[in-house]
């Protein structure tokens, strides 16, 4: 297998919380070694992999790990094993970090981890090898991930409900509650259900749904690094911006709920748009621990630039 390299970790030797990270490059591979006197290898093991999915992140797929000395590289799960369309040298866009970056950056990454583990340990499934073949599943996998990281994003902390006000919330909810159905549904077992249904509807009502999200998620990135500007630009109401929130937003709830929802997004818009949402998630993390600084323009402007022309020579969408 064919890897890119890249110099976004180059050379760092720096300890963090009684953890020393080193990582050095030689002419074909990347040796990370990391000691303590605190700690089993076992319990650096975890550090490891923790670290690893950092470079994931950062780097935009799993470098192959050629040999563990404490495990077998045989014995990896399957989300550590990029699928090769995301491994492109353009992806590495993320400069050479020093040592005080990367404790900084690592920092906040291993709180937000902390925050978010299944999200980004779903992330690395959805762009792993077994999804190759399956773009419209693959994209389900981002989106619910963008789904599940919102609530925890400081650029998000204010956006994150419809009231702000806990009081105004339960006195909404509570009102909901006394409303009677009673003279509409007169059967004892249905009247319960009914009642609990509205209970579940209303557990969350407080709470932003997920276009909301999604368009907030998507501005935001667009506003930094012009990823949307191909869709913001086009005329045909069918392929613009709302449009195509609104095609990711069937399409997850099509796979999520088994349903037959229409106006999603099909095989070919979801191969070509898992890029675009793959950048988002990972800009959007990269900008949380602080390296918004260090993305290399150059190199994400080609990224962006050769997903629009795809688009637009399949999808036969307006050029910019």
């Amino acid at each position: 297998m064919f890897c890119y390299f890249f110099n976004t970790f180059k050379n760092l030797d720096v300890e963090i919380q009684n953890i020393n990270y080193k990582i050095t490059y030689t002419i074909d591979s990347i040796i990370v070694e990391l000691e303590s006197k605190e700690m089993n290898n076992n319990q650096l093991d975890d550090e490891f992999f923790k670290l690893y999915k950092f470079m994931n992140i950062l780097i935009g797929y799993y470098p192959t790990i050629v040999s563990g000395t404490e495990f077998d590289v045989s014995d990896l799960a399957e989300q550590y094993f990029s699928s090769e369309k995301h491994m492109l040298s353009q992806d590495c866009f993320v400069k050479n970090l020093d040592n005080e970056i990367f404790k900084t950056s690592y920092k906040r990454f291993r709180v937000l981890e902390a925050k978010n583990s299944f999200v980004i340990d779903y992330y690395g499934f959805a762009t792993s090898r077994i999804n190759n073949y399956y773009s419209e599943i693959a994209i389900v996998n981002i989106l619910q991930c963008l789904d599940g990281m919102y609530d925890n994003l400081e650029i998000t902390k204010s956006n994150k409900f419809i009231l702000s006000s806990p009081q105004r919330i339960e006195i909404f909810k509570e009102r909901i509650k006394k409303v009677c159905i009673r003279d509409i549904v007169d059967n004892k077992h249905q009247l319960q259900k009914l009642n609990q249904k509205l209970e579940e509807i209303t557990c969350r009502l407080e709470y932003v749904n997920f276009d909301y999200k999604l368009k907030y998620l998507f501005n935001y990135i667009d506003n930094k690094y012009a990823i949307f500007q191909l869709e913001k630009h086009q005329n045909d109401k069918t392929k613009n911006f709302d449009a195509f929130i609104k095609k990711c937003k069937h399409t997850r709830n099509k796979f999520s709920h088994s349903s037959n929802i229409k106006n999603c997004l099909n095989g070919m818009e979801s191969a070509f748009y898992l890029y675009k949402i793959i950048l988002t998630f990972r800009l959007l993390i990269i900008d949380e621990v602080g390296l918004d600084s260090y993305v290399e323009k150059n190199y994400l402007d080609y990224v962006i630039e050769i997903t629009n022309v795809r688009l637009i020579e399949k999808l036969q969408m307006v050029p910019l």
